[in-house]
């Protein structure tokens, strides 16, 4: 996994400063699971273990929910679908990191349906169901 950046300017940022103590602390831990392009799986199980590999038996989906519909209100990440897995991807991403040679691990997000993450059947398809669950949340959306 690539180094990533930190500016000294994030101190500063008033979109970080919307953020709880928990989210501000997640975005962190974020940055370093994306790939080159500020994309991630958004699976709430993947992401527990993925940002807070020491915590994993303690968290549940519904925080690291709470935190992806902050991320998503203030700004800094969009959720989107390739019909089968929900992907997040950093929005300033190309700002702040620079860009590497490199191949797309996830699907480009301008090519895949933009999802709100709060809503309870698009997260509920984004936790390990069928296909079919998931095309009939999609459906209800």
């Amino acid at each position: 996994m690539p180094s990533r950046i930190i500016r000294d300017q994030s101190r500063r940022s008033k979109t970080l400063d919307q953020l709880s103590d928990f989210a501000e602390r997640s975005w962190w831990r974020l940055i370093t699971i994306c790939d080159d392009f500020g994309c991630f799986e958004a699976d709430f199980d993947l992401l527990i273990s993925d940002l807070y590999p020491l915590k994993a038996r303690k968290m549940k989906p519904p925080q690291i929910a709470a935190v992806c519909r902050e991320l998503q209100q203030v700004g800094l990440v969009r959720f989107y679908t390739d019909g089968e897995k929900i992907y997040g991807w950093c929005l300033s991403w190309e700002k702040h990191q620079r860009a590497r040679e490199s191949k797309r691990k996830y699907p480009k997000p301008d090519e895949c349906e933009t999802i709100d993450i709060a809503k309870s059947r698009q997260v509920a398809a984004s936790r390990g169901k069928s296909r079919q669950v998931a095309a009939r949340a999609r459906a209800h959306a």
